[in-house]
């Protein structure tokens, strides 16, 4: 992929929607793994990714590798030799964490992010998720609301429950 006159490799795991909403919006990726449904095929899984993952960056030759707490993509800046960003904004996940934190050059937590994780944390006003509820990305389609019953023009709020089966 080319953005702003820069080469950009994407990475993606066969998990939930994920690399339908790439497909869907035509973000050329490649995918590294599939999620597994047992503690073991997660394992063996997350190995497999750890090598695909280095021989991705080592084949582009990247200049840093960003990730959302990522550890494979962490792991795999050391082999590159390359700056590694990673965004974190779970304060639960601790093993991820600890996996992933020491291989980071830089860690951009939310501002109210309460861990203090030292020098390399860099915290910013707002939220991973307003990179795309932002206006300049996300377009409101009043008939969907319409189509579950909502009126778009009365006040609203929308949850998300997951279980803390993932690491997230």
């Amino acid at each position: 992929i080319q953005a702003d006159g820069n080469d950009v490799v994407v990475t993606s795991r066969n998990k939930d929607v994920t690399t339908d909403l790439l497909d869907a919006y035509n973000i050329n990726h490649t995918p590294i793994s599939k999620k597994g449904e047992s503690k073991f095929s997660l394992i063996s899984e997350w190995i497999g990714r750890e090598g695909r993952m280095i021989k991705v960056a080592n084949s582009f030759d990247p200049d840093v590798i960003v990730s959302r707490l990522n550890p494979p993509a962490a792991h795999a800046s050391v082999v590159a030799r390359c700056p590694s960003i990673v965004f974190d904004d779970s304060e639960k996940v601790r093993f991820a964490a600890k996996i992933t934190h020491p291989f980071a050059d830089v860690i951009c937590t939310p501002a109210n992010f309460k861990r203090e994780l030292g020098k390399k944390q860099r915290r910013y006003e707002g939220l991973h998720e307003l990179a795309y509820l932002h206006s300049d990305r996300f377009v409101p389609k009043p008939e969907q609301l319409r189509e579950h019953g909502i009126d778009p023009d009365s006040h609203y709020s929308v949850l998300r429950f997951v279980s803390w089966g993932a690491h997230h």
